[in-house]
């Protein structure tokens, strides 16, 4: 039978790593291992939704976004949406367009 202190640090883990990640990987690779894959899987995620809200706080649509920094709109969302890697000339364009420093993606 587990303490009620094991069930809060079952929960704890649960809630750090996110929902998909179970305690049995936690205990079966590390914690250091799973932060690691989590960060490595959704980084495309997480920049995708840095463009996306300084998107909205500029009051840009992708449209006026893909025609100020010469991206395709499609390629906008698809980024926006985690669906692309982004090389550093993309990353400058973004910038150009979005009127912000290359700092402020990070």
């Amino acid at each position: 039978m587990k303490t009620e202190q094991e069930e809060f640090m079952n929960r704890e883990e649960i809630d750090t790593f996110g929902e998909g990640v179970t305690n049995e990987m936690v205990k079966r690779i590390g914690k250091a291992k799973v932060n690691y894959a989590l960060q490595e899987s959704n980084i495309e995620h997480l920049f995708g939704e840095r463009i996306k809200r300084l998107r909205v706080s500029c009051e840009m649509s992708q449209e006026e976004l893909a025609y100020r920094s010469g991206l395709h709109r499609n390629y906008i969302s698809d980024v926006e949406r985690g669906r692309r890697n982004v090389s550093l000339k993309a990353l400058e364009k973004f910038a150009n367009g979005l009127g912000v420093g290359i700092r402020d993606f990070f």
